[in-house]
């Protein structure tokens, strides 16, 4: 499961969290390459979850990274 958590708007800039879990073999490493690759900072990680977040200046620029995400199968968590 790979789901977005939270958008927020501070001082800081936009924020963008993430969470995912239940991993297919092989699709952990994968995916740490792919966020960091997009500058995520990985606040958690274990072979069962990974949380992060992205901090940008421009909310325009955390909607892109959450379209791209969502091409690789991130979705709004439902809790």
């Amino acid at each position: 499961m790979r789901q977005f958590n939270k958008i927020s708007t501070n001082e800081e800039g936009t924020r963008l969290e993430i969470f995912c879990y239940k991993f297919k073999p092989g699709e952990l490493e994968k995916l740490i390459k792919s966020l960091k690759k997009k500058n995520f900072k990985l606040t958690f990680i274990d072979i069962d979850s990974i949380k992060g977040e992205l901090v940008l200046a421009q909310y325009s620029e955390i909607i892109k990274v959450k379209n791209q995400l969502k091409k690789e199968g991130f979705s709004w968590s439902t809790k």
